[in-house]
This record gives structure tokens, C-alpha cells and sequence, in this order.
């Protein structure tokens, strides 16, 4: 069980009910087609008119307000807070004296590598204008990377208010904060007679005018492009001039995060994100947008090119996603430390979460599916939806200004694969994953793996220190890519351990699934990020950055093939959910380095590897990585197809198994030919289909057509198959509660009681009906210099709570704006979180 955290980390409460032997396993739809509209409003038109069932894009306010009545009364809105943007900086080289030396050997002065210009960015750009201006008032600022909204938000935004950072910026202050960094860097000595403001207020160096290279997406015209617009005119009003690259997403994206920071193509890049999931605690959006070792940030983890570093960042992040802490406070410390050191760093700088509109026909489904909360629409609106008309496909579309389906490589193993939402739009109902958080209440909630019996012992010392105090017996193992063996962990300590069970569902190519697949991706993924000698060709150095570093919080397990179960042995904690430490301890069933949904069958995966170390039918030279003179594997291209086809026959003839299979197939009751049997079955998969996506989840793709940029899923029937709509719409329909208004007192008097009347309404996800709240637990918290305070609200009357903030926790106040935040609590489903501003004389 070596791979935790980063290839579990897309976490999803308790033992899995028994699904099996309903009336129809799988979805209720039975086919899917998704494709492609050039323009938003051309594709909002097509829902309306009923050519097209679902528009599976993050449509903003302001062009949903811009549609006319006949077309909004035809279609269901399904409205959450899923998208958010942000600007990101090329901070090459991130020290004095800021030059940056390019590849070829050209020297360009960097402003960006100067920590405290980039700091400045946060002030002089206004998020606020930006929400009212671009999207209308559909979105709210948001400084760091988690909404504003969100519960616990609050404990974050502490430390951009610490910091002086507010919505509206400080425009003055970040022009003198520039000119101060630029004017210092002017006197080092490297820089000295070279770096210099001309008389038109511009700064030059060696002569020319200090340029940054600006991506902005011209393919996000409601958004992105007016944002990089307006920013660059911010940018120029400190003395640094702007090239505005107006360009699509394929451009800026291999542009900004595939080419080597020190190649100089870029400086900064108008981002564009969706929530990825519905979750309730952060962590994963701090780390994933700030962490170097996360592979998101300049450079990407690529061991030959050169790659922001950030030490404190990296091992703070670490404790938090691998559970290396004592008390929810220290979490929270944590936290908070990550976050201030993020906003300092200001290699990411964030601007803004918008409110989403995904857009259904109102007369295409029998009632309201699932959805993600935190991302909208989802596979559990695949899996759930119920088409009125089922002989027809289901039709979906999303939203690509060039008119292509797909940006980047369909590469299952490395950081940068399936690295757009248009492909994660469609693979996350083709893979089923092993856990993941429940859409409505983000619950840690099993699918293919489940736990029970979780243990966690582990004692903390004074410094921070832990010593696990559960010891592993020598049955544990692991696998040792140097040794080539299953090696005993008997000895090591460990902070917990739990029993896993699975589900087996058949591969969509037939082939069985056992606990060989999960020995296959521990082998695997051990083995590519692990360099056991200098030239390995086994290994990946851009995939061990993002793997690694979860080795060392496993220690081993204990494999049961006669019960297919596992007894795991790994360091986690969290006190507030045991269920957070069990699927945090979910054995990774899928070697990928990127945290997107997909995952196929090991032996597609063994192929990939033999491709990428071993050399190719055809040739052509691959790897995990997009890099000069290679080629970065694909399942969906059909050359790459063939060579996979290819190295399976191969594998198919020797009667491959790869070195961490061959101990275990007799524990399995398997053979050679058993293996043997599988490749057969994943080639003729590939001849039938025309590609090597081999999944396992409640859709497969039939088909794809890449000329009409146009790909056919069909439901998967199988009767191994686990799970049905109606199971999942029976087990996560859940109570929703939020804060409709927070009525405060125009101005209060620091010592005084403090009356504060809070609205609120609940429901039943994810059905959009609501009414007063009768039921909803609702709380206020006041947010001073000090730290908090929650206050518990009382109900009135359905619908009204009141509460007092005690003058005794407002008296020594200085005058000024307090945060203070409303809670609603349902039963059993997500909180909501309200802010609002106490303003004390």
C-alpha cells in the first residue's frame, strides 16, 4: 500500500451497503455524447431550444443575465461556486540580481523575481471592481485559494487582513512598494548602469524597455480576456511594460506550465480553475496552488528545468495532507502558516471566485440529479440523471473557443496529463474511483474501497515530534523497487492502521479485478519514482515529485487474496473525522501523478511503461513528460494507440508479468497465461474501440471522433459492476441549510451588547426548493485580532435566529470593521457560511 496522499488524495463515510443484484446496474441513461459549442450564448441557445440536454461549462452572471426570458424559463439552472482565477508569475531565478539568463543565453531583468513586487501584485489589482464590473456581482473577491464563503474561510482570510490586503487593493501603495524594489534593484551591482527609468516613467535594461510577456485568454472573453486587459494597464502604471499575448488555451497553457521557466517565453498567466470536488476541509486547494513539491507551480516538479523552491511551504503542506499532527489546532496553525507564507511568496496571486451557472434543459430529465456543491456538475449527474427520453443518447456539451475537445495528452501517469477540465469532464464517470467526498455533504465516502476497524495511536512530544505507537508485524509488506521484491515492514511503528475491503468490478475490456490491480499499482508507481541508479530508465524524475513523498508515511500491508482484503499499516491523523484517516489509508488503485479522476487498467499502464523505458514498435520516442524530442504517451492518438497495441501483443507472447505480480499470482490462483489472457482481452478492446482507455466506472467510451470533435460513452451493464443510479440517488440525497441575510446594526459602541438577526432557509439536496429554516443549528462567530469567537444563534420564528455578541467580548476593541461570519448547520449535510462586516465606534 505505498501510494497514500497525492494519488488518494481526491478523497470521497463507513462500510459500503451491498448494491449488488439491483434490477439495472450502472446509470440510468444509457448513452452519452459529448462534444463541443464555439460560443456560450450559441450553446445556451441549444439547451433552451432542446438540441442539447446539458451544457457542462461554468457559464458566469453576466451571460446568463444577458439571456432573455423565453430562453431562461427553458432551462434548469444548477448554480454553485465552482470557478475562481487567478494570476500566476514566472519567478525565474527567484534571487539578486532578478536576471534572467534564458537557455540561449539572453539576459532579461525580471520584476517578477523580486518577492516584494510580486507581493504588490495583491494590491494593485481591485477584486472588488473586478466582481461588480466583469461578472456583474455573479462571484465575490477571493484572496486566497478557497472562497471566501467557504466554512473555516474565515481563519484564512486572518492572515491576508494581517498582511493589509483587502478587496479593493491599494493602487497608490502598490506603485510606490514597486518603484522602491525596482529603484534597490537598480543599485546592485550587476545591475548597476543597466536597469534604469527612463524619462517616459518606464523602466529599461541594457537599453530596451523592461517587458513582461502577458498570456491572457482571448478564449474566456467574458472573463479572463477583460481581466488581463484591465491588469496590464495595472502593471504599466508602475513604469513596466506589457505584451499583450491575446491567445487561445492551447498557446498559453503549453506555454505557461509545459516549457521551462528559464526559457523566458512567459512572466505572468491569466488563470482559470474549476472546485475539482466538494470537500470541507482546504488543505488540498493551499497546498495544490502553493506548494512546489504539488507540482503546480513554475518549473512543475521537472527535474531539468528550473523549478520554484520553497522549503517551509513544502514541508508544512506535507504534515497537513498526510495527516502528521496532533489537535485540530495544530491543523489549523498549519494552515494558516501555508497560507501567509503563500500570500508572501505571491507566485500565485488570486482574484476572484465566481458564482457558476451550469445550464439544463428543464424538460430532458425526470427531476433534479446530483451535482457537486463545491464543482457542479459531475459523475454523479452522469450516474443520476434520468432521462425522459432514453432512446435517444444523452447530449452534452461543453464549451471550447477553438472548437477542439481536448487540450492536453490523455497520459495516465505523468503530472501533466489529462490536465484539462474537458477531458476530466468525461473521465471522471469512466474510472471509478476508490474513494471520494459525497457531492451534497463532502463526506469521506467509499466507492470501490471501504474501512473499517480504524486504529490511530500515536503520542506527540512538547517539540512536535510523533512516535507511532502501533508496531507492524513482519506478515506487512511492501514492495522494494531496488531489492525487485515484497520486502517485510515488520519493526516499523505506525500512527494507524485499518481494514480495507474492495469492491472487484470487471475492467471494460472483461478482464478481472483483484488485489493483483492494487499490487500492480504499488509495484508500478514504486518503481517510477524510485531512481535506483544513475540512467534508470524505470524512472521518472517530474513523476517522484509528486509520488515520493508519500512513501514515507506508509509501512506496509498485509494482503489477503483468499478474502481479497488488506490490513493497512500507515502515519495519519485527524482528530475532528476517523473517516478522513481510513480513506487517507485507501490502498491507490490508479499510479497517476496528476490529481484528476483518471485511473486504467494495469495492463494498458504496464505497456505505457515498457513504451516509455524499453522503446517502441514504431520508433517514436516517449515519455510521461511533455519535453523537446520526445513524445508524451496518449491513449486516445491513434499512432500511440498502435505502438501500445503493439507492446501489448509483445507482452501477450513472452508471457510478460511484471516483476512485482509474479510472487503473488499463486496467493491469487492465477497463472502466466491468466496474464496472458488479459493483454488479449485489452487488445481486443483497443480493436474495437479504437483506443486504450480501459476503465472500470459506470460509462465506457464506445468511441471517439476527432474530426467532429465528438466522443460516445455508453453505460457499462456488467453485473459486477457495483453500483446504480437509484442507489446513489437513495443514499445522498441530505439536508441543506444556508444564511440568506445577516442584519447588523449599522454601527455599534465597543462594550455594548451587540443584537444581530441572521436569516436563514433549508432543504433537501438537490432538490432547488426551500424554506424557512425550523431545524438548522445556526451560529455567529466574530473574528477580532485576538481570534474567534462563536456565539450560538437562537430561533425565533421559522426562518429568523437571533443572537448577542456580550459586550465583554467586544470591550478594549479599537474602532474600526470586525469580520463576522454566520454558520448554518443542517443535520447531516454541508454548513454554509456567511461574512459580513461589524463596524465598532
Amino acid at each position: 500500500m505505498r501510494l497514500r496522499g497525492v494519488l488518494s488524495v481526491v478523497l470521497l463515510i463507513g462500510a459500503l451497503t451491498s448494491v449488488l443484484g439491483l434490477a439495472e446496474q450502472g446509470p440510468f441513461a444509457d448513452s452519452i455524447i459529448f462534444d463541443v459549442r464555439m460560443q456560450e450564448e450559441i450553446a445556451l441557445q441549444d439547451v433552451a431550444a432542446g438540441n442539447i440536454d446539458i451544457f457542462q461549462y461554468t457559464t458566469s452572471g453576466n451571460v446568463i443575465f444577458g439571456l432573455d426570458q423565453a430562453t431562461l424559463d427553458q432551462l434548469e439552472l444548477y448554480v454553485v461556486p465552482s470557478s475562481s482565477d487567478s494570476f500566476i508569475f514566472n519567478n525565474y531565478p527567484d534571487k539578486a540580481p532578478y536576471i534572467a539568463v534564458t537557455t540561449n543565453g539572453e539576459e532579461f531583468f525580471n520584476p517578477f523575481a523580486v518577492r516584494e513586487i510580486r507581493f504588490a501584485m495583491h494590491l494593485l489589482v481591485n477584486r472588488q471592481q473586478i466582481v461588480d464590473e466583469v461578472l456583474q456581482g455573479a462571484g465575490a473577491p477571493s484572496i486566497i485559494s478557497v472562497g471566501p464563503n467557504e466554512p473555516g474561510a474565515y481563519k484564512l482570510y486572518l492572515e491576508a487582513s494581517k498582511l493589509g490586503l483587502t478587496n479593493e487593493g491599494d493602487e497608490a501603495r502598490a506603485i510606490e512598494m514597486v518603484t522602491a524594489a525596482m529603484e534597490a534593484a537598480a543599485k546592485l551591482p550587476e545591475n548597476v548602469g543597466r536597469l534604469a527609468r527612463g524619462a517616459d516613467g518606464f523602466w529599461t535594461f541594457d537599453g530596451k524597455p523592461v517587458t513582461m510577456k502577458f498570456l491572457i485568454r482571448v478564449d474566456d472573453p467574458n472573463v479572463r480576456l477583460p481581466i488581463g486587459r484591465y491588469f496590464a494597464d495595472q502593471v504599466e502604471k508602475c513604469g513596466i511594460k506589457c505584451d499583450r499575448i491575446e491567445r487561445d488555451r492551447t498557446y498559453c497553457i503549453r506555454t505557461a506550465y509545459l516549457t521551462d521557466p528559464k526559457d523566458y517565453l512567459w512572466n505572468l498567466y491569466t488563470e482559470g480553475w474549476g472546485a475539482g470536488g466538494t470537500s470541507l476541509y482546504k488543505d488540498v486547494n493551499i497546498t495544490q496552488m502553493y506548494a512546489p513539491w504539488y507540482t503546480n507551480m513554475p518549473g512543475g516538479g521537472e527535474a531539468t528545468w528550473w523549478n520554484y523552491q520553497n522549503a517551509d511551504l513544502d514541508s508544512w503542506t506535507q504534515k497537513i495532507i498526510y495527516g502528521q499532527f496532533a489537535t485540530l489546532d495544530e491543523y489549523w496553525t498549519l494552515m494558516t502558516k501555508s497560507t501567509a507564507a503563500g500570500l508572501k511568496e505571491a507566485v500565485r496571486v488570486y482574484l476572484i471566485e465566481q458564482s457558476s451557472y451550469f445550464a439544463v434543459n428543464k424538460n430532458a430529465f425526470e427531476t433534479r440529479f446530483l451535482y457537486g456543491l463545491g464543482d457542479g456538475i459531475n459523475n454523479f449527474s452522469m450516474y443520476t440523471m434520468a432521462p425522459v427520453n432514453k432512446d435517444r443518447p444523452v447530449r452534452v456539451t461543453q464549451y471550447s473557443a477553438r472548437g477542439s475537445l481536448f487540450l492536453n495528452a490523455w497520459d495516465p501517469i505523468g503530472t501533466q496529463g489529462f490536465n484539462d477540465m474537458y477531458a476530466a469532464n468525461i473521465i471522471q464517470q469512466v474510472t471509478e474511483a476508490t474513494t471520494n467526498n459525497a457531492p451534497g455533504s463532502a463526506a469521506y465516502t467509499p466507492l470501490l474501497m471501504s474501512w473499517k476497524n480504524m486504529n490511530v495511536q500515536v503520542e506527540f512530544a512538547a517539540d512536535g515530534s510523533a512516535v507511532g505507537k502501533i508496531t507492524v508485524p513482519a506478515e506487512a509488506v511492501e514492495w522494494n523497487s531496488t531489492q525487485k521484491a515484497w520486502v517485510s515492514t515488520g519493526g516499523e511503528v505506525a500512527w494507524a492502521e485499518g481494514d480495507y475491503s474492495s469492491y472487484f468490478p470487471k475492467s471494460h475490456d472483461g478482464s478481472e479485478m483483484s488485489l493483483l490491480d492494487y499490487a500492480a499499482c504499488e509495484g508500478f508507481a514504486t518503481e517510477w519514482a524510485t531512481e535506483d541508479f544513475p540512467g534508470d530508465p524505470y524512472y521518472d524524475s517530474a513523476y517522484s515529485t509528486a509520488v515520493a513523498p508519500g512513501f514515507a508515511y506508509t509501512h506496509g500491508s498485509i494482503w489477503n487474496f483468499k478474502d481479497g482484503t488488506l490490513h493497512n499499516y500507515f502515519d495519519n491523523n485527524f482528530p475532528p473525522d476517523i473517516d478522513r484517516v481510513g480513506s487517507s489509508g485507501v490502498s491507490a488503485l490508479y499510479p497517476r501523478a496528476a490529481n484528476h479522476a483518471q485511473g486504467i487498467k494495469w495492463t494498458v499502464v504496464e505497456a505505457l511503461g515498457k513504451l516509455v523505458a524499453e522503446g517502441s514498435a514504431s520508433g517514436t520516442v516517449y515519455s510521461f513528460t511533455q519535453q523537446s524530442g520526445v513524445t508524451e504517451v496518449d491513449i486516445l492518438v491513434p499512432a500511440i494507440v498502435a505502438d501500445i497495441r503493439a507492446k501489448l501483443v509483445e507482452m501477450r507472447d513472452t508471457k510478460f508479468v511484471p516483476a512485482y505480480l509474479v510472487p503473488l499470482l499463486p496467493q491469487a490462483g492465477k497463472t502466466a497465461d491468466d496474464i496472458a489472457r488479459m493483454y488479449q482481452q485489452a487488445i481486443d478492446f483497443i480493436d474495437a474501440h479504437g483506443h486504450a482507455y480501459i476503465g472500470n466506472g459506470g460509462f465506457y467510451i464506445d468511441s471517439f471522433d476527432p474530426a467532429n470533435s465528438q466522443m460516445t460513452l455508453k453505460a457499462y451493464r456488467d453485473p459486477s459492476y457495483p453500483f446504480s443510479g437509484q442507489y446513489w440517488l437513495d443514499t445522498m440525497e441530505v439536508g441543506v441549510a444556508r444564511v440568506d441575510q445577516v442584519v447588523l446594526p449599522n454601527s455599534a459602541k465597543a462594550g455594548a451588547d451587540v443584537a444581530v438577526t441572521i436569516k436563514a432557509s433549508e432543504g433537501r439536496y438537490p432538490y432547488d426548493v426551500f424554506e424557512p429554516a425550523s431545524q438548522a443549528v445556526v451560529s455567529l462567530v466574530l473574528v477580532t485580532g485576538a481570534g474567534e469567537t462563536t456565539v450560538a444563534a437562537k430561533l425565533t420564528q421559522a426562518g429568523t435566529y437571533e443572537v448577542v455578541i456580550p459586550g465583554s467580548l467586544t470591550k478594549g476593541l479599537a474602532a474600526g470593521a470586525y469580520t463576522v461570519v454566520a454558520i448554518a448547520s443542517p443535520a447531516n449535510g454541508l454548513p454554509s457560511a456567511t461574512g459580513a462586516t461589524l463596524l465598532l465606534q
